[in-house]
């Protein structure tokens, strides 16, 4: 159990490595190169769950279209990163693109004779792209509206050290704790729910510190410093923000354990790091990162 939880946590530890390097020390296509990496490899894992043959499986075995998704995924991101570049026709918003890719899937999907049930399985296509590609979108967004990596470094930094903080107070206040939803997620307690937020909420403190007091002249925390939390009310919105994007991110996960449970698997993918699949990891993120787009643009309305 011990060289588990080891192995755990020298994996956590390795992959936060890359991503920092890559958000630090490298140009913001890096940053897009991973982000369709991590969406190709989710799409995978959840094409894999829903046609896997399980005698525990609650649903039908589907057959969704993986290279479709995984080429519409990485183009999705693509127009993101452009839009972000400046290099987008101005006044065309993103999303008045979407019909677009719903359209080719439901297509691809129903001329498809193979296919036993078409419209279930363009169902289930179309919610799969609007799942994982297009939120994970939303942190090159993030990164535009901050105009630098401070703003989307601090979403993930609040949902993942959220979930550690969950796991810590849970291992702590076990087995007496109360649980959330065993039903979904017999590990998730509400003790562990409230470690989660106190986490978050200290993460958030200190990402306002290091805007102010440590990097006061750096013009990667100007938005930070500057807009959104350059009053006290701002400030107070900010961490209300914060706590949003944590409950976001549970019911991420939750949603990520009623798939699996449907599917009757544990974890999304087999890993030698006993850690799950990568759709295990970013499942709390995939609803925070448009969450907290829509929040911290609304933060130009208070005074």
């Amino acid at each position: 159990m011990r060289s588990e939880k080891a192995k755990r946590t020298v994996s956590g530890v390795a992959e936060a490595a890359v991503w920092l390097g890559a958000v630090f020390f490298c140009p913001i296509w890096v940053l897009l190169g991973l982000l369709a990496a991590v969406a190709a490899k989710c799409l995978h894992e959840l094409c894999a769950m829903l046609a896997s043959e399980n005698p525990q499986r609650l649903t039908a075995r589907y057959a969704l279209p993986f290279g479709w998704l995984a080429g519409l995924g990485t183009l999705w991101l693509g127009l993101a990163w452009l839009q972000h570049e400046g290099l987008w026709p101005e006044g065309l918003a993103l999303a008045a693109l979407l019909p677009v890719p719903v359209a080719l899937l439901f297509f691809r999907v129903m001329l498809d004779a193979r296919i036993e049930r078409p419209m279930e399985t363009a169902c289930l296509a179309v919610a799969a792209f609007l799942y994982i590609p297009v939120p994970l979108a939303f942190i090159i967004d993030l990164a535009g509206l901050s105009h630098g990596l401070a703003l989307p470094i601090g979403v993930i930094a609040f949902t993942k050290l959220s979930d550690t903080g969950g796991y810590v107070f849970g291992m702590l206040t076990a087995p007496d704790n109360h649980k959330m939803c065993p039903r979904l997620s017999p590990k998730k307690s509400w003790e562990g729910t409230a470690g989660g937020f106190l986490f978050a909420l200290l993460a958030a403190g200190a990402f306002v510190a290091l805007a102010h007091w440590v990097f006061p002249d750096s013009e990667a925390w100007k938005y930070v410093r500057d807009e959104l939390t350059s009053t006290p009310w701002r400030t107070l919105y900010f961490f209300f923000a914060v706590c949003v994007v944590v409950a976001t991110g549970i019911l991420g996960d939750l949603l990520e354990s009623l798939f699996k449970r449907q599917c009757g698997v544990k974890d999304s993918a087999a890993s030698s790091s006993g850690r799950g699949g990568r759709l295990d990891t970013f499942d709390s993120l995939m609803f925070v990162c448009a969450v907290a787009y829509a929040l911290f643009r609304f933060v130009r309305f208070i005074p």
